[in-house]
């Protein structure tokens, strides 16, 4: 007689390799998931620092503030005299900078595609009154473009400048 696998045999090894593959599969779907929300967490992070960090650099050395708060565009009076704006409209947080001399102005959205930003309670800037020494900032960058919803992130920046001059 031959020595042979039964039918019952081939049948519980299958099952056994289904649910081990069933298993590999969940673990590596849920890699590649927790990965994207990295990289999303990351750009979000990454974005909403270099906006803030740029907009607490420019209040901070600022010779005035012009704008009366609370509201979602500042607009302040530069070391160098120029005048800069910083306006959130739309999901985009706009640099607006106009050197004092014939030199062109100089526009630019400062978060990419990937981001949109709103401000905390409806405005972004608050405590600040024209001539003043104190802007609170305070925004909240959420991804945008996301595949499903554990790609979707969502971080508060805020911050209390003084101004130097």
């Amino acid at each position: 007689m031959k020595k042979s696998f039964t039918l019952v045999e081939i049948m519980i090894s299958v099952g056994l390799m289904a649910v081990l593959a069933v298993g590999v599969n969940t673990y590596f779907i849920s890699s590649l998931r927790s990965a994207r929300k990295s990289a999303t967490n990351v750009i979000v992070k990454s974005e909403g620092e270099m906006m803030l960090t740029n907009i607490v650099q420019d209040v901070k050395f600022a010779k005035r503030i012009n704008t009366n708060c609370p509201t979602n565009s500042l607009s302040i009076l530069a070391s160098d005299g120029s005048d800069i704006t910083y306006t959130i409209s739309g999901g985009n947080i706009t640099y607006l900078k106009q050197p004092p001399n014939p030199t062109p102005m100089i526009s630019m959205n400062l978060n990419s595609t990937k981001t949109a930003v709103n401000g905390c309670g409806g405005n972004v800037f608050s405590s600040c009154i024209p001539g003043g020494k104190v802007v609170d900032v305070c925004f909240i960058v959420n991804s945008t473009g996301a595949g499903d919803v554990t790609d979707t992130t969502s971080m508060t920046f805020k911050n209390f400048i003084y101004t130097a001059n």
